[in-house]
């Protein structure tokens, strides 16, 4: 098996066509054909688990051979960094973070009664924040009765 990548136009294999920069994988047979049509990315082994991934990068100021470089070095480290304590509940442990989730709610419950738009991703600095303006002045409460 080959990894390989076409270089112009396109070619057909088995039925199936791949254009210009298309990633994909061939048999050494399936390879003999179309060989001046690509080039080998790689020569695999039998492994049914390598996968292939392929980019559109629409920016042609990129350096590719950089991205390709970064892109490996990520799914080389992909999970072996070291959990370091910060994120407490990696693996979804349940309980661990129960009071701040319900801090958080309380938050965004009384941001709509304020008729602040909360976001699904809003931070709990920016909620507070934004309720400590207008409970600073009522004035400017777009919702004065919390509807």
């Amino acid at each position: 098996m080959k990894t390989v990548k076409v270089k112009e136009i396109g070619v057909q294999v088995n039925g199936t066509s791949y254009f210009k920069n298309d990633v994909f994988e061939v048999t050494d047979e399936e390879y003999e054909p179309i060989k001046e049509f690509v080039d080998v990315l790689s020569e695999n082994s039998k492994n049914v688990n390598k996968r292939i991934v392929q980019i559109k990068v629409e920016n042609e100021d990129l350096d590719l051979k950089e991205v390709e470089e970064y892109l490996y070095n990520c799914l080389e480290n992909f999970g072996k960094e070291e959990n370091d304590g910060s994120n407490t509940n990696v693996g979804g442990n349940a309980g661990e973070n129960s009071d701040e989730d319900e801090e958080l709610e309380a938050l965004k419950y009384r941001a709509k009664e304020l008729g602040i738009n909360v976001t699904h991703n809003m931070k709990k600095e920016t909620i507070i924040k934004k309720i400590e303006e207008i409970e600073q002045d009522p004035g400017e409460n777009p919702n004065p009765e919390g509807e």
